[in-house]
C-alpha cells in the first residue's frame, strides 16, 4: 500500500527561504532558520492609547484614529464647551466650541469639519453649526430643528447629514427628521423611519447608516431600544440588518459597507462590539474596557477609535484604537 508521502511527498514543503508570498494557512520548513513557518490571519484587537484630556459623556466629535477632535459633552461639573484634539498619539487643548455643547453631531476631518446641534443647557436645545479648520471655529448656518443626542459623526464638512436625537418634549420623543448639508445651506429630507436618539451611525450623505438608539426615554428598555439598522442613499431610508442586541448611548465608526457598534449600555455599559458588512451584523472583538456615550470617529471600521465618555460607573479618559486584522507570517513551536 502506497503512503500519503509517496503519494504526495512531504505534507510541510522544506525550503531554505520563506516564500515570497505565502498564502494564508500555508505551512512550511524553512531549513536556514530550522523552523516550522506559517502565515496566519491575525484578529482584529482594541489596544489602549494615551488617555483623553477632559472628561465629559456625550461629546459631538470629528475625525478618525489618526485625529480627533471631541467637542464638549457634559462634564462632572456641567455642560461643557473644553475641546480635546487627538493627533494619533496624543491628545491636545484645543480651541473651546463657542457654546457649551452636549451631544452635538459632527462630521469631517480633524482639519475641516462641523458640529450641529447639541444641548446648551438641561433645555436649551441648540440649532448652530459651526465649522472646524484645524485651529479655529466659524459660524455656519442653522439647522432647521433643534435637537441633541443626535447620531454620531457622519459625512464632511461640506456634505454633512444630521439625523434623529432629541428635542425638549415631555416625556422625550426621539425625532425622525433628516437634513442635509451642502456646504452652504441645511435643507431638510426624507425622515427616518424610526425617530430615535442616541444612536450609532457611519458612512456619508449618500451612504449612511443609523442603528439602535433609544425611541424614548420612558418604558422597558428593548421596548424603547430598537435594534434595528436603517441605511440612507441620499434620498430616503430603508430597513438593514438586525443588531444582535439593544443599545443606546452607543458609538459608531466606519462606513455603511463596513461598520461598528461600539460599546453603549444595555441597560449596563458593555464593552462588545459588532460588525456590519453591508447586510448582516456579526459580533467583534471585544473593548478592552467598557465604555458608552464616548468620542468616536473612522473613515472605515479600520481605523476605529473611541475615547472618555463613562465606564461602568463613573467618567473614564480611556481612549482605545482599533488594530485591523492581519496576515502575517509565524514561527510554529513544537515539542
Amino acid at each position: 500500500m502506497s503512503t500519503y508521502r509517496a503519494l504526495k511527498g512531504y505534507s510541510i514543503k522544506k525550503v531554505s527561504e520563506n516564500p515570497a508570498n505565502p498564502k494564508e494557512g500555508q505551512i512550511w520548513y524553512n531549513s536556514t532558520t530550522s523552523r516550522i513557518k506559517v502565515q496566519q490571519s491575525l484578529a482584529g484587537a482594541w489596544v489602549s492609547s494615551n488617555a483623553k484630556l477632559r472628561l465629559s459623556e456625550g461629546p459631538a466629535t470629528i475625525g478618525s484614529q489618526t485625529g480627533m477632535v471631541a467637542v464638549g459633552g457634559y462634564a462632572p461639573g456641567g455642560h461643557t464647551n473644553a475641546v480635546d484634539e487627538y493627533n494619533g498619539t496624543t491628545y491636545s487643548v484645543a480651541a473651546n466650541y463657542p457654546s457649551t455643547n452636549y451631544a452635538g453631531q459632527g462630521g469631517g476631518t480633524s482639519t475641516a469639519g462641523i458640529i450641529a446641534g447639541g444641548n446648551q443647557t438641561g433645555s436649551t436645545f441648540l440649532n448652530g453649526s459651526y465649522t472646524w479648520d484645524g485651529s479655529s471655529w466659524t459660524s455656519a448656518p442653522n439647522i432647521n430643528k433643534a435637537r441633541n443626542g443626535c447620531a454620531t459623526s457622519i459625512g464632511t464638512a461640506t456634505a454633512a447629514l444630521i439625523h434623529g436625537g432629541y428635542d425638549n418634549a415631555s416625556p422625550l420623543a426621539g425625532r425622525d427628521e433628516t437634513e442635509e448639508f451642502n456646504g452652504t445651506s441645511w435643507s431638510e429630507q426624507n425622515d427616518l423611519s424610526t425617530g430615535r436618539s442616541h444612536g450609532g451611525s457611519g458612512g456619508t450623505q449618500t451612504a449612511g447608516i443609523y442603528f439602535c438608539g433609544e425611541t424614548t426615554n420612558t418604558g422597558t428598555f428593548n421596548t424603547r431600544c430598537p435594534n434595528t439598522t436603517e441605511e440612507y442613499d441620499g434620498t430616503s431610508w430603508s430597513g438593514g440588518g438586525t443588531v444582535p442586541g439593544n443599545f443606546t448611548r452607543l458609538n459608531g465608526s466606519g462606513l455603511q459597507t463596513a461598520c461598528f457598534r461600539i460599546g453603549g449600555a444595555s441597560p449596563s455599559v458593555v464593552s462588545t462590539t459588532d460588525y456590519y458588512n453591508g447586510s448582516s451584523w456579526a459580533s467583534a472583538a471585544a473593548l478592552g474596557t467598557a465604555q458608552n456615550w464616548a468620542s468616536s470617529g473612522g473613515t472605515g471600521a479600520n481605523d476605529s477609535i473611541i475615547g472618555g465618555g463613562r465606564g461602568s460607573s463613573t467618567y473614564t479618559s480611556v481612549t482605545q484604537e482599533y488594530s485591523n486584522p492581519q496576515v502575517t507570517t509565524r514561527s510554529v513551536d513544537v515539542s
